[in-house]
């Protein structure tokens, strides 16, 4: 079975992930790639993918904790992952036909990028709460949320040490990631090229564990 190529990212319920940047009339927003199109921050993605990996880490054999830290090396290593790309775009041929549209001639023509924004995303005003659970007086804020059912493509690269049981380890840390946004918030299914695959991936680490 060939290495999986691509970690499949579909948000649940808006999402506000990681690394945001202010807009003139938004105070955060989703961060937006040099399209103008959302992109999911690798480093998050990946941060996130560890975390769910060290959550079943006991479960784990020696062999596979092994190649846990490989793909997720720890903080001040020398080590060099076994898998990069985490960085993950709107899927294609989506991409491709949103981008075409705001590059579409003539230029009254084109797509822009606040129709873009309204058809992927979703604006929501929220306040702090103060000690007894009011709104705090004078933080009122605006996010812009990527909307439920947005679907982002990471393309991976294994490096020629990668094996099926590295993908195994990722596998599981895909379908153990739950949530990607911000304080927790945001929830995301994640899979490796096909589902069905991903699931009999992760399945042999818990048989690989359970060997005599």
């Amino acid at each position: 079975m060939a290495l999986p190529s691509t970690l499949v990212i579909r948000t649940v319920t808006e999402t506000l992930p990681g690394a945001v940047r202010a807009e003139p009339d938004v105070d955060l927003s989703c961060e937006l790639d040099e399209d103008n199109l959302p992109v999911l921050n690798g480093s998050r993605v990946r941060a996130r993918l560890r975390d769910a990996v060290l959550t079943r880490l006991n479960f784990f054999d020696e062999e596979d904790q092994r190649r846990a830290h490989e793909i997720f090396p720890p903080e001040h290593s020398w080590g060099e992952p076994v898998v990069t790309g985490f960085t993950a775009r709107l899927r294609e041929p989506e991409r491709s036909t949103l981008l075409a549209a705001m590059r579409r001639e003539p230029q009254p023509q084109r797509l822009g990028v606040d129709q873009l924004l309204q058809m992927l995303t979703v604006v929501r005003y929220r306040t702090a709460n103060d000690q007894t659970g009011a709104p705090q007086h004078g933080t009122l804020r605006s996010e812009r949320r990527l909307r439920p059912g947005v679907e982002f493509h990471a393309r991976l690269r294994w490096n020629t040490s990668s094996t099926e049981e590295h993908a195994a380890v990722l596998a599981s840390a895909a379908l153990g990631m739950r949530q990607i946004g911000r304080g927790g918030s945001g929830q995301v299914t994640a899979y490796l090229d096909d589902r069905e695959q991903t699931v009999a991936r992760a399945r042999t680490i818990w048989e690989r564990s359970h060997t005599a």
